[in-house]
């Protein structure tokens, strides 16, 4: 199966040395580069900045997909493109603690 991440549970991963439990779960974790961008900035801690910079091999940075955010407004940026990356792979896992990653990319309102 494929995953798609949001930082903060690789975030919570990396921080309790358990991020490497993901490729033993999911034959690929997808990445959307407004998450890395979370990963990085200044305010996150410097274990996760160290690993969103050395990304491993069985991660794959994608750019942002482009779609309808409707109703997506008071999620943050990494939230938002996980959940249009997961739409775009149906048969993906998304790791965002929002529930409309759960929802068709056809159910517009939330």
């Amino acid at each position: 199966m494929i995953a798609v991440a949001d930082a903060s549970p690789v975030c919570y991963l990396i921080l309790i040395g358990k991020v490497d439990l993901l490729p033993e779960l999911f034959s690929s974790v997808l990445i959307p580069r407004a998450v890395v961008t979370e990963l990085l900035h200044e305010d996150a801690p410097e274990s996760v900045r160290a690993w969103a910079a050395n990304l491993p091999s069985w991660t794959s940075v994608h750019d942002n997909p482009a779609g309808l955010m409707a109703g997506m407004e008071k999620l943050q940026a990494g939230e938002q493109n996980a959940i249009l990356l997961k739409w775009s792979k149906p048969k993906s896992f998304c790791s965002t603690k929002s529930p409309l990653a759960a929802l068709p990319p056809t159910v517009v309102c939330v």
